[in-house]
């Protein structure tokens, strides 16, 4: 899935000198405790919003900014969950967003553990079709 985000963010951005620079990524797995996350795949939270044609609705990044400023800035809620926007048809596959500055100093009690999970490349070769898994 992190390598599915990190083609679409790029093709959105278009940007070839982020992708140039993205050439090698390390994963981690990343676990996450606590409370106060606000579940924006649930239909009860994008009426409230209202959200039209949610989780569709995301794939408008003037949309997506707007609800996550909104709901940074207005509610309790120290993190997000999101529908992945490269997956929006499989709400299981979401993304956790934290709010840095609503979390507490000492960021061990809401993470953890960190551990590493394996490498993928880029081939920022013009007509490349896709990311592959690192082989060393």
């Amino acid at each position: 899935m992190a390598i599915v985000q990190l083609a679409r963010h790029l093709d959105a951005n278009r940007d070839r000198a982020l992708t140039a620079a993205l050439v090698e990524r390390r994963l981690y797995d990343i676990a996450i405790t606590g409370d106060g996350a606000l579940d924006v795949r649930d239909a009860r939270v994008t009426r409230a919003l209202s959200l039209h044609d949610a989780p569709g609705c995301f794939r408008a990044l003037t949309i997506a900014r707007a609800t996550v400023t909104v709901l940074r800035a207005t509610t309790p809620a120290r993190s997000l969950i999101v529908q992945s926007a490269a997956f929006l048809d499989d709400p299981t596959r979401w993304i956790a967003v934290l709010f840095r500055e609503k979390l507490p100093t000492d960021l061990t009690t809401v993470v953890p553990s960190v551990t590493a999970d394996g490498v993928f490349r880029l081939d920022t070769t013009p007509g490349t079709p896709a990311p592959t898994p690192a082989t060393s």
